[in-house]
């Protein structure tokens, strides 16, 4: 379509805008919109849980990391449980240590007082134990985890942490009774040694329950080593 150089014959030929300017300016925009726009992904580049090892074309999967199930909640409850144990122990030994000064003269105390002390030190024996244990179990439960690695096990405790190569590596123990873990699961490996693994703790009433997903993990990875064979992955 021809645009007329003139509205109406009465004004007489008028030269209308130059757009041009204006053309040049949205074209420069759609260019830079363009440029913005992601480059489209590469479907051969590695992800970014892969790694390579130095020296090496290929990639080595991550490794995968169990963590305690409901940890925020046993935290929680292993650091009141134990803060309540360890302050009634010390409350118990306090009340041992005035029963003791109370003594008076130097005749021999009698029974009913040997057997309060007695009675106060066990007291103090019992919620001083189930204090520790409970703290270290809410302890383990915030910071224990089991990395599965392709060359060793990294199993993360409440104090420590344990490296095991899985050659080494015999059974996964999924019923195990600790005094501080009361029932956990456990690498044995060759020598009868064991590692215990709190990540994987269990209250003692899923004693009869099946076997965790932790444990099934550990063991269908076990049992694919062994078939392939050693040096393989």
């Amino acid at each position: 379509m021809t645009v007329p150089r003139s509205l109406d014959p009465g004004t007489g030929p008028r030269p209308l805008p130059d757009f041009s300017r204006g053309a040049a300016t949205v074209e420069r925009m759609l260019r830079a919109v363009e440029g913005l726009r992601p480059a489209p992904r590469d479907a051969a580049a590695p992800r970014a849980v892969a790694g390579t090892r130095p020296g090496e074309g290929r990639s080595v999967p991550a490794p995968r990391v169990l963590l305690p199930a409901h940890a925020l909640r046993r935290s929680v409850v292993g650091a009141v449980a134990g803060a309540a144990g360890l302050a009634g122990a010390t409350i118990a030994a306090g009340a041992g240590v005035l029963l003791a000064l109370s003594r008076t003269g130097p005749e021999a105390p009698s029974l009913g007082l040997l057997a309060a002390e007695a009675a106060l030190g066990l007291l103090v024996l019992v919620l001083g134990g189930l204090g520790l244990r409970f703290a270290l179990s809410g302890l383990a439960a915030a910071r224990a985890s089991v990395e599965i690695g392709a060359e060793e096990i990294v199993s993360r405790g409440a104090l420590r942490t344990r490296r095991v190569r899985w050659e080494d590596v015999v059974d996964v123990e999924a019923r195990v009774v600790h005094p501080v873990h009361w029932l956990t699961v456990a690498l044995r490996l060759r020598g009868g040694r064991r590692v215990v693994l709190p990540a994987l703790d269990r209250p003692v009433r899923e004693h009869g329950r099946p076997s965790a997903e932790g444990v099934r993990i550990l063991r269908r990875e076990l049992h694919r080593r062994r078939r392939r064979g050693p040096g393989h992955r």
